[in-house]
């Protein structure tokens, strides 16, 4: 496993659990306009405040230069004091009940990437959320469906996972993972 996806996932999942606690925080101080106060991270259920979070996280905490919404993709990574590409990273939202709308979407994005040459790493972070214990579960169904021309398993996954709640009480697990998509070869 890439020592820097590792570490992307790692800063993201904490990020966004860190951004997490701090709306359900907010949304259990107003009982006037939540009184039932949940519901964390997934009351935004939005990929660019996602990416955005993600995003402000690296730079605090990541030795490249990173820059979102560059030539179309979500993230690039830059070697420090230069304009050469090291990592570029495309990001979705993995949440549809069924899984299966996202699909052609997360395809295009792994494409995409596959044809980028202009950096070293292609890197296709994806966020989700599923009820406690079924994260593995997912995450395999995901690897089995996405269909592309790389060869996924769940070993090529990395993933981080923390204890959320919906806005309807019910327990979650949120996780962020990403998988290094080869370039053409």
């Amino acid at each position: 496993m890439n020592d820097v996806l590792v570490r992307i996932v790692n800063i993201a999942a904490s990020a966004l659990e860190s951004e997490d606690r701090f709306v359900l925080g907010c949304l259990r101080a107003n009982r006037a306009a939540y009184p039932e106060g949940d519901g964390g991270i997934l009351r935004i259920n939005n990929e660019r405040y996602y990416q955005f979070i993600i995003t402000r996280a690296l730079f605090s905490s990541f030795e490249y230069l990173v820059k979102p919404e560059v030539a179309d993709h979500d993230l690039i990574a830059f070697y420090p004091s230069s304009e050469k590409w090291f990592a570029v990273v495309e990001m979705k939202r993995w949440m549809s009940p069924k899984g299966k709308q996202e699909l052609p979407a997360i395809r295009r994005d792994v494409i995409k990437l596959r044809e980028e040459t202009r950096a070293n790493l292609r890197l296709m972070l994806i966020f989700s959320a599923n009820p406690e214990g079924s994260t593995k579960e997912n995450i395999k169904w995901l690897c089995e469906n996405l269909d592309t021309t790389q060869v996924l398993s769940e070993g090529d996954l990395y993933h981080r996972v923390f204890q959320t709640v919906g806005s309807d009480g019910q327990p979650l697990e949120f996780w962020v993972g990403a998988f290094e998509v080869e370039g053409k070869a």
